[in-house]
């Protein structure tokens, strides 16, 4: 979205109201999240690359909106996205967080990485983290719930995000404080991380054209593979285009058909895949950048 701001001009509200109508049917209560979420000491906070309206649809849908003290979204960020540090110091600031005292909650890798870096216990949550090796992940669990039982001597500020997860994990929170965590690693699962695949042939089918078209590796997500095709002129992206999205559900096809136009777009733009997550489409937009920096590594 910062991308399409500064060099497209994107009004943030419009582009976040296309998602305002966006159905939540696969979204249900959860009584065990619920439950842990009690657990929790200490404030909870959400921290959202989505819009408040967004947000605030999602913890109606499941239930959870009196658990929280505060929705901190993009806006409140300035439009300044997760994992950027200055997003971290601006929700740092706005509530006074410590962040020896704090665990924070993410299905995003890249995004608990400034997490750890300012001193707070990072928790990766989903499907993928038993496999994750960074070494700022601190803890891994499949789900949020059950949250082991906190010690009552330790209080203090607390932040997470990312738990309670609409059809593309969009941006719930949750967080306790740490040393308490004490998440059972997952069952391993299948990495969401490219395969070091992919194929390049020029765009005219000659072998001296200067404009080639690279098929990227295929990344899996929790809701089906994604995977593009990146087109450059030289070293410069031209186009991109999606040969696979998640579209065995009606709303993972939705969510698909309005988030991939849009990474494609931040792609050319920002010239890498360095781009934001689209709102509402995390799994989406983490494995459409995957798939894209294989293509731009086999270019190299």
């Amino acid at each position: 979205l910062k991308g399409m701001m500064l060099n497209h001009g994107v009004d943030p509200a419009e582009f976040h109201a296309i998602f305002h109508d966006m159905s939540l049917e696969a979204l249900a209560h959860d009584p065990d999240l619920l439950a842990a979420l009690q657990r929790l000491p200490g404030r909870r906070l959400i921290f959202t690359n989505a819009d408040e309206v967004h947000a605030q649809r999602v913890l109606a849908r499941l239930g959870l909106g009196h658990l929280f003290d505060d929705v901190f979204h993009i806006g409140s960020a300035g439009y300044e996205p997760k994992p950027s540090p200055e997003a971290f110091a601006r929700i740092s600031a706005a509530h006074a967080i410590d962040p020896s005292v704090t665990a924070f909650f993410e299905d995003a890798e890249r995004n608990l990485a400034p997490a750890a870096a300012l001193g707070m216990t990072t928790v990766l949550v989903g499907a993928h983290a038993a496999t994750s090796t960074a070494h700022f992940i601190h803890h891994r669990t499949e789900t949020l719930a059950p949250v082991p039982d906190a010690n009552d001597d330790e209080g203090g500020d607390d932040e997470g995000d990312d738990e309670g997860g609409d059809d593309e994990g969009d941006d719930e929170s949750a967080s306790t404080t740490p040393g308490d965590v004490s998440a059972t690693p997952a069952t391993p699962a299948t990495p969401a991380s490219p395969s070091p695949s992919g194929t390049a042939t020029p765009a005219d089918g000659s072998t001296t054209s200067s404009t080639v078209t690279v098929t990227g590796a295929v990344s899996q997500t929790r809701y089906g593979p994604v995977q593009v095709s990146v087109t450059f002129t030289g070293t410069q992206i031209i186009d991109v285009q999606t040969l696979q999205s998640p579209n065995a559900h009606r709303e993972s096809a939705q969510i698909s058909a309005r988030s991939t136009p849009l990474l494609a777009q931040e792609v050319v733009a920002a010239q890498s895949a360095a781009i934001d997550t689209v709102s509402g489409a995390t799994y989406t937009s983490e494995a459409y950048r995957e798939s894209v920096q294989s293509a731009i590594d086999l270019v190299g």
